[in-house]
């Protein structure tokens, strides 16, 4: 993740955002987003929350179901990212079926320490990566622990 990427968040943590703020910050992106959502919310029964969850990462949006972390997705100037791990095993197994872009992100991914996950921090700002990120976020939730 780019410091760029930073400084296009919503960092005032004294005002807490509604959903339509994110959305609306995000630009023509909050679209895509909205589309996320209720992929989210439908396909995979997900609960959103908004919070501040790192301190200095900024607002975002905290997707999970059963209590297990999905995603947090962040709202940036013209686009949103987000930011979850994932098994190693979940991506090998789709690669090749993602676009260019979404292989660059998981090549730059962040190993964990177990050498088993990585985390990810997949910047959207088009329907192209709408649909990888379907693609892994079904894979994610696809691989039994």
């Amino acid at each position: 993740m780019t410091s760029k990427n930073i400084d296009e968040r919503m960092l005032n943590r004294q005002t807490k955002p509604t959903f339509d703020d994110l959305i609306n910050h995000c630009g023509e992106s909050g679209n895509t987003w909205t589309e996320l959502n209720k992929h989210l919310k439908g396909e995979h029964r997900a609960m959103g929350i908004i919070c501040f969850p790192y301190g200095t990462e900024g607002w975002c949006v905290r997707y999970s179901r059963k209590n297990k972390k999905i995603c947090d997705i962040f709202a940036e100037d013209g686009a949103f990212t987000l930011q979850f791990r994932i098994i190693n095993d979940a991506i090998n197994a789709i690669y090749n079926e993602l676009s260019e872009y979404a292989k660059e992100v998981w090549d730059n991914r962040h190993p964990c320490k177990n050498g088993n996950e990585s985390w990810i921090h997949f910047r959207v700002n088009n329907v192209e990566h709408l649909h990888d990120v379907i693609k892994t976020i079904r894979a994610k939730l696809s691989v039994r622990l």
